[in-house]
């Protein structure tokens, strides 16, 4: 009987539909909102995971304050501090709970961003994405994305 060396085996995992994908999350909260936390019951999480040269989401909010207005990544940014909308991601406005899901391609990444830039942030731990509501329009909950 032969026996696979570990390289082979895990090409031939990712052959049959093993992932290779970079994967990154962020679990959003108000004590993370800057420059100035927030008080909120609400909480919330989003994935984001490289798809070829795109980039899929998944962002969920929960016992928001008022309704949901907008949902942006927002870069370069160190978890203590606050920065400009990177991109918006699309969500469904208008409810105090939300689950939305997209992709950002590179087209949709007005110069000079890009999305080799917004990955290299993303990598480096400098952007973050928020939820910003009615209440607090200048955002309710917020996350820093990592690996």
């Amino acid at each position: 009987m032969q026996r696979l060396s570990l390289a082979a085996l895990v090409a031939a995992v990712l052959a049959c539909g093993g992932s290779d994908k970079e994967k990154f999350t962020a679990t959003l909260d108000g004590a993370s909102e800057r420059p100035t936390p927030v008080t909120t019951t609400a909480s919330g999480s989003a994935t984001f995971t490289v798809n070829g040269a795109n980039l899929d989401y998944t962002i969920t909010a929960t016992a928001l304050s008022s309704n949901a207005s907008a949902a942006h990544i927002h870069a370069p940014a160190a978890a203590d501090a606050a920065t400009g909308v990177y991109i918006g991601l699309t969500i469904t406005a208008g409810g105090t709970s939300l689950t939305n899901s997209g992709t950002i391609a590179a087209a949709d990444l007005a110069s000079p961003k890009s999305m080799t830039e917004l990955l290299k942030h993303i990598r480096d731990g400098n952007a973050y994405v928020n939820v910003h509501t009615s209440t607090n329009p200048s955002g309710e909950i917020r996350g820093q994305i990592k690996k």
